[in-house]
């Protein structure tokens, strides 16, 4: 079975490595920034299951803010976060009144 090369090794196979200078530096910024993005993304994927709704706003402003996510997808977002938020506490309070 063959395992998952790093997101170094990876570009390094699908792309023709770079002879100019300037390519090279290019290629180098392009890995450095699709891993700051993927470190943000699974942040965003933990957060969401924290259930704190502060943090997760916190978590999408800052995304948003560094152009990981675009603003209209962090709007839908946190507006995904407070309807989730709202029916869970709707939930426990349902549950707090039968008992």
């Amino acid at each position: 079975m063959l395992k998952p090369l790093p997101v170094d090794n990876f570009y390094a196979t699908l792309i023709k490595m770079p002879i100019k200078q300037s390519a090279k530096k290019a290629l180098k910024q392009s890995i450095k920034h699709k891993k700051r993005n993927l470190w943000y993304k699974e942040r965003l994927k933990k957060t969401w299951k924290t259930g704190d709704l502060t943090q997760i706003y916190k978590t999408i402003d800052k995304a948003a803010k560094k152009g990981i996510i675009k603003e209209n997808k962090a709007a839908r977002k946190k507006s995904q976060a407070a309807k989730l938020y709202s029916s869970l506490t709707k939930d426990q309070a349902s549950k707090d009144q039968k008992k």
